[in-house]
């Protein structure tokens, strides 16, 4: 992520929109782990979760319209929130 982030903000005239997601998915990031971990809020978090999803998938297709490297060094975060989405989903329907 942090080499990603880093060749698109080298891209100076057309990286802006792409930072802007770059910047609300980690802040999505950090929002979930209040919502599942400390406030308990396990279905917000999921919901919550999904959002995160999306923007991070958007994100991505961003990064790769500027510079493929980038897209495709996202594909991994990806793969590990999708992982974690179905746990998140798992946890919540089992409590």
């Amino acid at each position: 992520m942090g080499i990603a982030k880093y060749r698109i903000a080298s891209k100076e005239k057309e990286s802006k929109s792409a930072e802007r997601l770059y910047d609300t998915q980690l802040g999505l990031n950090f929002l979930w782990s209040f919502l599942f971990f400390k406030w308990g809020l396990r279905g917000t978090a999921f919901i919550e979760m999904a959002a995160l999803l999306s923007v991070i998938t958007l994100t991505a297709f961003e990064f790769y319209r500027i510079d493929r490297a980038s897209g495709l060094a996202m594909i991994p975060y990806i793969a590990w929130v999708t992982s974690l989405f179905g746990l998140n989903f798992s946890i919540f329907r089992t409590n």
